[in-house]
């Protein structure tokens, strides 16, 4: 958002007020987008961060077989307009937010309910006040207007493979105070990631002294694996420690099934597809579901996704659930 200030100087305000309206429509010029803009330069083409791409060629992204670093390059630095275009046409997906606040994402939440079962009036008054540290940590506002795109299958190990080069290189760290860290916790992160606020997941199976097993997440490369807790602080620009409310059931024990549930996945391949119901392969945040979705009984299942959307479960989705907490939190 473009904020211009206008000082009074004297009684001449005319030079102003001009320089204000050509911002304003400077400005409106650029679009939605922050990731780039497109115009027209008369020869079919669109002119997209110092390139001339012609149209023809975003026609081909459309229905090109296998996008490479270069295309996903040009997707993202269009306007939003054309990328939505291109995108819809591979099968993409776009997850869009209704509600305008964390409260109100738990007020028309269904996940929490268990059948002859009351919500108890602390947990409410709990996750009331837990919105409101959402709100600080990451304004709704923000969560709520990001761009957040589901791959298509086609698409989905190209794209992740593009999110992995742009975090190579980075100096990507935080500050995120793991030590505070749970059996059962789950861990959120960004780095590198093209569109998504977050983009990362991984559940903790290990507190104490760092090692090669204190996480498990799931990757391209490799499937589901641990990880050392250091990598989140070196690794990521951002990252959250999010505790989870396991309501109706005892706490302890169902963190130590969920761990278990983790441990168990270990070698288990990365899930090529969104689809956070297979138990035979994950992605980074599925795990991180998996773990207590199921361990708990079918008639009181423990779910951290939101429901509206069905296939798949993202990072950002793990922070907003009413059921997670921040216990610590790098920005």
């Amino acid at each position: 958002m473009l904020k211009v200030m206008v000082k009074k100087q004297g009684k001449n305000y005319g030079g102003y007020f001009i320089t204000l309206l050509f911002l304003i429509l400077f400005s409106l010029s650029l679009g939605c987008s922050e990731e780039g803009t497109i115009s027209g330069n008369g020869n079919d083409s669109i002119y997209v961060q110092n390139r001339d791409i012609n149209i023809e060629k975003l026609d081909e992204l459309s229905i090109k077989d296998v996008l490479n670093p270069d295309d996903y390059h040009v997707i993202f630095a269009l306007h939003r307009t054309e990328r939505k275009k291109i995108l819809e046409n591979r099968g993409w997906k776009e997850w869009i937010i209704t509600e305008n606040s964390y409260f109100e994402m738990f007020k028309n939440d269904t996940t929490l309910a268990v059948k002859g079962q009351n919500i108890p009036q602390a947990l409410k008054d709990s996750i009331i006040r837990e919105c409101s540290e959402k709100e600080r940590y990451l304004p709704f506002e923000n969560l709520k207007y990001q761009e957040k795109w589901i791959p298509s299958e086609k698409d989905t190990k190209t794209y992740f493979q593009y999110c992995e080069k742009l975090r190579r290189g980075r100096d990507s760290q935080n500050n995120c105070n793991f030590n505070l860290r749970t059996p059962g916790d789950i861990i959120v992160c960004h780095g590198g990631d093209a569109i998504p606020v977050l983009g990362h997941a991984g559940i903790v199976v290990k507190s104490g002294t760092p090692s090669q097993s204190d996480v498990v997440s799931s990757y391209s490369k490799g499937g589901v694996k641990y990880d050392n807790i250091i990598k989140y602080n070196t690794h990521y620009d951002r990252a959250a420690l999010l505790g989870i409310h396991t309501w109706p059931y005892n706490g302890p024990t169902t963190r130590a099934k969920a761990v278990s549930y983790a441990r168990s996945k270990v070698g288990k391949p990365y899930g090529c597809w969104l689809n956070k119901w297979d138990q035979s392969r994950f992605y980074c945040s599925s795990i991180a579901w998996a773990a207590y979705y199921w361990p708990s009984h079918w008639y009181a299942r423990i779910d951290l996704d939101d429901e509206r959307t069905p296939q798949w479960v993202a990072p950002d989705e793990l922070l907003a659930s009413p059921r997670t907490y921040v216990k610590s939190v790098s920005w």
